[in-house]
């Protein structure tokens, strides 16, 4: 799975704004707010990954439990679903 082409992410303070450019603002007009973990798994979508990717990449940085860490992924991909945003 790997993000749609189109989309860029910007650090304000201590959020991440992601919005679309090009063609991919013809389907999203919006923007999305993410914490610090958001943007790390927006991160690792750039490049074609599985979720057992995401989640041994995540489990480097973040010292909490791989259940916690796919929960997290988990209700990541699905707002990016909810938007259309992620080639699968």
């Amino acid at each position: 799975m790997k993000l749609k082409e189109g989309l860029v992410i910007r650090q304000l303070g201590s959020q991440y704004i992601v919005v679309a450019t090009g063609m991919l603002t013809k389907t999203f007009d919006s923007a999305l707010r993410f914490n610090e973990v958001g943007a790390d798994i927006f991160n690792l979508l750039t490049k074609d990954t599985t979720k057992k990717k995401m989640i041994k990449e995540l489990k480097k940085k973040y010292n909490v439990s791989d259940e916690e860490i796919e929960e997290n992924i988990e209700a990541f991909l699905n707002l990016l679903r909810g938007y259309n945003l992620l080639d699968e």
